[in-house]
């Protein structure tokens, strides 16, 4: 088809990043690198048809706004100094709306990648983004329900892997209207729940691992106290920013819950207050759809 760059075709088996078919007139402009493995899900928003607006038709559609706000304010009696301001600002917005820009991106069994192309199909496609999973210890999610008055205004989310020293490797953020539903299938966080799900499974064989060397699988709350939390079968250990730890077996728990990004895991002898009550953010613990895993799997603690 005129204009299709088609540097890479996707398998049967390989859907968009929010789970729905890819669309055959996709146009995926770069291949993934090798170093994130097996793909799993990608995603365009570059189609084979379009080949965007040539430069002069750009500056041709930015006079024409130009003019138009110009008329149109001075009709309404808008000083002139205004319409003008107003009518290149318009236009300007209508010169960058009108741009070639695309993009196309990854996950992998080992990793993600995103790649953007700018200015036509001809220009060599720069990457925006790239994560190795073995170059990652942690995975933090932040995902923020803003309100105003009572009025949803909207959800923010971000995505940040650390190194193995604690230093961010990569750091992902963005935004959606949806707070009772999935965002729309173009929208960034579906890259970054696909991503986390590969992510989840990349590290399953290193649980795996210490579970069989520890007898538990450890995770990490860097701001928190406690400072990390163990989950082994039937228990949970929660260790404190002075290092003692406090095993907990699931038996003796009461007061497990989950609500509004909290975690609360209380003994049955604990006070209210008191000690043997352990609370910490979903935000601040690492990996915590694998923590959720492992509470199911382990401790036999699920959220419906």
């Amino acid at each position: 088809m005129r204009g299709s760059s088609y540097k890479w075709r996707p398998r049967a088996d390989v859907t968009r990043h929010s789970g729905s078919t890819i669309q055959l007139n996709m146009d995926f402009f770069e291949s993934p690198p090798t170093s994130i493995g097996t793909v799993l899900t990608a995603e365009s928003n570059l189609k084979t048809n379009q080949n965007g607006f040539p430069k002069e038709h750009r500056i041709g559609i930015v006079g024409v706004i130009v003019l138009a706000c110009i008329l149109l304010l001075q009709a309404l009696a808008v000083p002139t100094a205004v319409a003008i301001f107003v009518g290149l600002g318009g236009g300007a917005i209508a010169f960058f709306a009108t741009r070639f820009s695309h993009r196309c991106s990854y996950v992998g069994e080992k990793g993600i990648v995103e790649y953007s192309l700018v200015g036509s199909r001809t220009h060599r496609p720069k990457i925006v983004r790239e994560l190795r999973f073995a170059d990652a210890r942690n995975l933090f999610t932040t995902v923020t329900h803003t309100h105003y008055n009572f009025i949803y205004i909207g959800t923010s989310y971000s995505y940040r892997w650390t190194r193995p020293d604690g230093k961010n490797l990569l750091v992902i953020s963005g935004g959606h209207m949806r707070r009772h539903a999935k965002p729309k299938d173009e929208n960034l966080w579906h890259f970054l729940n696909s991503a986390e799900n590969s992510w989840s499974n990349y590290c399953l064989q290193q649980i795996n691992e210490q579970l069989d060397r520890q007898g538990y699988v450890e995770f990490t709350i860097p701001s928190g106290n406690p400072r990390f939390v163990r989950v082994g079968p039937g228990f949970m250990e929660f260790v404190m920013r002075k290092g003692d730890p406090h095993r907990i077996a699931v038996t003796d728990m009461k007061n497990i819950t989950l609500h509004s990004g909290y975690f609360r895991f209380s003994h049955r002898d604990a006070g209210w207050w008191g000690k043997g009550n352990f609370s910490f953010t979903y935000s601040g613990i690492s990996n915590a759809k694998l923590f959720l895993l492992c509470l199911d799997q382990l401790a036999g603690i699920s959220w419906s």
